[in-house]
């Protein structure tokens, strides 16, 4: 039986992505017809959902199946639009265990519908957020003001609204998730850490803000932190593979390879171990240990991701800012090998190569790393052609027989085009 538009008073249409078994899609879709202000449309596969406006993303999960569990956290991790209200749909089992629960939550899930009555479940919920909304003084109102601003990319109107609610309660659960959806917004991370720690505080269960807080200390330079909250969250379960992959990966940057080795294969258990994102792991522990042909057995030959490359880059800086300058080096080797075809791509590490060689001294090696990053780099990218210049002063000085020291080195490095190319 349809339900009558006038009943609820909602201005608008929310769309609803459905992803999940196509049967079960259809189903939902029907399901969902009679309520005017709802767009149910089929998803867009593992690429997760994006959309202007704000809307829900609803995977429906077997969490009898741990392929399917891993979907769904894959869909929750690509999904990263603040306007995204996830949920899940759990069409098996009946009952749910307080384990996958936390699973659940983790992955950023609002709301989970399960058991006999779950179909009944999502319809409620949904028509009460979305009549919610438009009801004066709720804080969906404030929720509906501040994904109108993120949508238009007005930071002003997003610390204006910040401000807002910072005037309300802050013991509120939803009023700190609302203040960490600004900070990052505004990439305010201080603000961010604390509006986390303040929500863990609230509720210490709140994996999502847990898993949140970690990203940000590993995207920040605290690894060690960021390792240490995200190995915390292993102690409640070992569901979710993509917190793992996190983690592995957190792990074999910062040189902790032994440790990295089995939080992937835990991941690869969950996920099996033709993921590319573990064979790219595991590959990366292969090279951190020096054995290039058994990183090259993980990746069947291929050439390596953007990612594997950003990987290399920065464990070859490392190395290098360490004054491990061979090992550097060898990195670099290591990702000119997978580089491929792209010759932007090698342009930037034969400059970070360059620069590599600038710092021991051997500027020989330095000019033709450069020297092939200009060639290559077109006139894309020529930020090799003022250390080039530089390098080539300073050898003729040197054929002048006027010795080349410290602060010939210190002179390359100063300028502002010898900073290092991330790749990130």
């Amino acid at each position: 039986m349809e339900e009558a538009s006038s009943k609820f008073n909602i201005k608008f249409v929310r769309d609803v992505f459905l992803l999940g078994p196509p049967a079960r899609v259809e189903e939902l879709q029907r399901l969902l017809k009679p309520y005017y202000f709802l767009s149910a449309k089929l998803g867009q596969g593992s690429q997760g959902v994006l959309s202007e406006d704000s809307h829900f993303v609803i995977v429906i999960a077997d969490f009898t199946s741990s392929a399917s569990m891993q979907f769904t956290a894959r869909i929750c991790a690509t999904t990263e639009s603040p306007l995204a209200h996830r949920l899940v749909y759990v069409e098996a089992p009946a009952e749910v265990s307080s384990e996958k629960l936390l699973f659940a939550q983790e992955i950023g899930a609002r709301f989970v519908c399960f058991g006999p009555g779950k179909n009944e479940e999502l319809k409620e919920y949904l028509k009460r957020v979305c009549t919610e909304v438009h009801k004066v003084g709720s804080l969906y109102a404030i929720e509906e003001e501040l994904e109108a601003a993120i949508r238009g990319r007005n930071l002003t109107a997003v610390r204006n609204i910040a401000d807002k609610l910072r005037g309300l309660s802050l013991d509120s659960e939803e009023v700190l998730r609302l203040l960490c959806t600004a900070s990052l917004f505004v990439n305010d991370g201080k603000r961010l850490e604390g509006y986390l720690k303040r929500l863990l505080g609230v509720n210490s269960q709140h994996l999502w803000a847990a898993s949140t807080l970690g990203k940000l200390y590993l995207r920040t330079g605290k690894a060690a932190q960021g390792m240490e909250v995200l190995q915390t969250l292993s102690q409640f379960h070992e569901l979710n593979s993509e917190r793992l992959l996190v983690l592995g990966d957190a792990q074999v940057v910062a040189g902790r390879v032994d440790q990295a080795q089995k939080t992937l294969q835990k991941s690869a258990s969950l996920v099996g171990n033709d993921d590319i994102r573990v064979k790219e792991g595991m590959a990366k522990v292969k090279m951190a240990q020096k054995d290039l042909p058994g990183a090259l057995a993980y990746l069947e030959g291929k050439e390596f991701s953007q990612e594997m490359v950003s990987f290399l880059n920065m464990r070859a800086i490392m190395s290098i800012r360490l004054k491990k300058f061979d090992e550097g080096i060898e990195f670099y080797g290591y990702a000119l090998h997978g580089s491929g075809s792209d010759n932007q791509l090698k342009a930037k590490l034969l400059f970070n190569m360059g620069l590599g060689f600038v710092r021991t001294g051997n500027l020989e090696r330095a000019t033709a790393c450069l020297s092939e990053s200009c060639t290559l780099g077109g006139p894309k990218f020529q930020r090799a052609s003022g250390p080039l210049k530089k390098v080539a002063l300073v050898m003729k000085n040197r054929e002048k027989n006027q010795a080349v020291g410290v602060d010939d080195v210190i002179l390359l490095e100063d300028e502002g085009d010898t900073e290092w190319e991330t790749l990130s």
